[in-house]
């Protein structure tokens, strides 16, 4: 999901097809965190990555901040402060 095009096999060969599109919702989360600065995390969540300490002192920074979490992982946090943000991997 991080690269711009992806890969298909046509007929007899591999074309490209642009990968861009981002929806409405993210747009949304986007524009509502634009002037914060941000703290992102990408990737996999589990009991073998945990983020909880990191959410925790993103949360002390202040609402100048937001922490971005993208991921596609189901995760449970033991804390959910007001700049912690959840989305899909964005193209």
């Amino acid at each position: 999901p991080n690269k711009l095009y992806l890969r298909q096999k046509s007929n007899t060969s591999l074309i490209n097809i642009e990968n861009n599109i981002i929806s409405s919702n993210i747009r949304k989360l986007m524009n509502s965190i634009k002037n914060k600065k941000i703290i992102l995390f990408q990737g996999g969540l589990g009991p073998e990555r945990p983020i909880n300490k990191f959410i925790e002192a993103v949360g002390q920074l202040g609402n100048e901040y937001a922490m971005l979490v993208m991921t596609s992982s189901k995760y449970e946090y033991d804390i959910t402060p007001n700049n912690l943000y959840l989305c899909q991997f964005i193209p």
